[in-house]
């Protein structure tokens, strides 16, 4: 076999690796650390969960519950000492505060076209809204839109990091 050969079938093998981690690991809610199960029960009121897992980011390790809550999703990452780092909800379009649709459809441009937003909470504040902005492609043959996604503040403003 030729050294490129060899080359090219390591690195599918490391991407897929790759990938099947950083998506974690899937757990079952009996594998969750009491504290951390305390803190699902609370966050999950209302709620199905419907997948859990064990997630590592740059060595930072949390669970992840993906849940669905009124017919919209929510995911909540909380750490192995039971804190809520961050959720994730779906927020309707139509509800958007003006400042922050403004700032999304600028971000977005002429032709972009906003496909879902969700809000996403630190700490029990509300620090941003992260939208899924459609552009149609004209120059592409069977490329229709490209999916890109823009986060602004509470306030509209584009952020300077990601949240």
């Amino acid at each position: 076999m030729s050294c490129r050969r060899i080359f090219a079938v390591l690195m599918a093998g490391l991407l897929v690796a790759g990938s099947a981690f950083a998506g974690g690991k899937k757990i079952k809610r009996s594998e969750l650390p009491p504290v951390v199960e305390r803190t699902l029960q609370l966050a999950s009121q209302r709620a199905e969960v419907k997948h859990l897992s064990l997630e590592n980011k740059n060595g930072q390790i949390y669970y992840k519950a993906n849940m669905k809550v009124d017919g919209h999703s929510k995911e909540v990452f909380i750490n192995p000492n039971g804190d809520v780092l961050r959720v994730k909800e779906d927020f309707p379009v139509d509800r958007l505060p003006a400042k922050v649709k403004a700032g999304i459809e600028a971000k977005a441009g002429f032709l972009g076209h906003i496909a879902e937003v969700e809000s996403i909470t630190k700490n029990d504040r509300l620090v941003a809204y992260e939208a899924r902005v459609e552009r149609p492609i004209f120059f592409v043959p069977g490329v229709s839109v490209v999916n890109s996604t823009v986060q602004v503040g509470p306030n509209g403003n584009i952020l300077d990091h990601k949240e």
